[in-house]
């Protein structure tokens, strides 16, 4: 039986390290490891909102949402469910007032039989200063221990 799992990177391309969400399922696309775990149908996905989360979450039985959380030390990465999520500062404002741990919520309601398991992997970042392009050092460098947490989740849902 093949098991459906959905990654989802969260992020605003132009706010730095907010991007680092979208900068690790960019990394895992390029990763040939994904494609050698057993019985798992993945697919990507990137959004800049959190209310892009909700189409998503149909029809995953896991979904891995990859996203920043202002939280110290900057490019430290947490394992995290969604209850464990809503204990940090969202990174950016929605325009419908929604952060992932809520849209996450909201969409274990409408959906309650599709998705079986939500996980985040999440990379501390300093508070975003504005517009900047690309992340930080300590950031960037945090890119391929966050993806390795994903595969590292992939393969142990997959048993």
């Amino acid at each position: 039986m093949t098991r459906a799992t959905r990654i989802v990177g969260i992020g605003q391309p132009f706010a730095g390290d907010d991007g680092v969400g979208l900068a690790v399922v960019n990394e895992l696309e390029q990763m040939s490891a994904l494609v050698q775990v057993s019985f798992v149908q993945v697919s990507f996905a990137r959004v800049a909102d959190a209310m892009g989360l909700l189409p998503l979450i149909e029809s995953s039985e896991l979904l891995v949402v990859v996203d920043a959380v202002l939280a110290s030390p900057a490019g430290q990465v947490k394992v995290l469910d969604v209850d464990e999520l809503s204990s940090f500062p969202s990174c950016r404002a929605s325009s419908h007032g929604f952060g992932v741990a809520k849209a996450l919520g909201l969409g274990t309601v409408l959906y309650p039989a599709e998705t079986r398991e939500i996980r985040i992997v999440a990379v501390c970042i300093d508070r975003p200063r504005g517009y900047a392009v690309g992340l930080s050092p300590v950031v960037a460098d945090a890119v391929r221990v966050a993806a390795a947490r994903v595969l590292s989740l992939v393969a142990s849902c997959a048993r």
